[in-house]
């Protein structure tokens, strides 16, 4: 098992915010871990395209230590500690919602994210959707792939779509299939543009 931060290596560009394991504070509360006063524990999880990574927790005091390992490129696993507090605010139908304060810049977030050595949140990391940094073309490519997979179509858009879904209304069918020639179209056209936009 890799520790948190081994995996494949990034460009300059840094990481993308699908790529780096991530703690939501939502989950924790589902899974109960803050109902005691005091607990502790580990927790595992996978990240598409990260091996499998793990932390040990203990919770007190609104406090949560957590213990993982993080591994640099070419460096061996270091171990490390931190302690992310935990906030509550009331909500307004009652109850209350659980927050962990950044540990660096103090804001309540639902979501911190390992994307070096510590745990943050997206905006002290710079974390971006992998599809915010996509060029136009390859937008369409994945907004075209989206409707074939509801289709159960091929994944080639060359390959036409001949075969209407169980239980799916044949107008609702071929709604799709307008939408799907009209995203084939828009994907020609893009990278039509490219080529014309290229020096010669």
């Amino acid at each position: 098992m890799g520790g948190i931060g081994s995996g494949r290596r990034f460009q300059h560009r840094g990481p993308h915010l699908e790529e780096v394991p991530q703690l939501d504070v939502r989950a924790l509360k589902r899974g109960g871990l803050f109902d005691q006063i005091t607990s502790n524990g580990s927790i595992k999880w996978t990240n598409p395209g990260l091996p499998e990574a793990a932390l040990e927790y203990a919770y007190a005091d609104s406090t949560l230590c957590i213990t993982y390992a993080v591994k640099a490129l070419h460096t061996a696993s270091n171990v490390v500690s931190q302690r992310i507090f935990i906030d509550r605010t009331t909500c307004n139908y009652g109850g209350t919602r659980t927050w962990f304060l950044c540990p660096s810049c103090g804001a309540r977030k639902a979501i911190l994210y390992c994307a070096s050595k510590w745990f943050l949140c997206r905006q002290c990391y710079g974390l971006n959707y992998t599809c915010q940094n996509e060029v136009y073309a390859d937008r369409m490519i994945r907004k075209a792939r989206k409707l074939r997979a509801k289709l159960g179509a091929s994944m080639d858009l060359q390959m036409p779509i001949s075969e209407r879904p169980h239980g799916m209304y044949r107008s609702t069918f071929e709604r799709l299939i307008r939408q799907d020639q009209a995203n084939i179209k828009n994907v020609v056209g893009a990278y039509s543009q490219r080529l014309l936009s290229k020096p010669n």
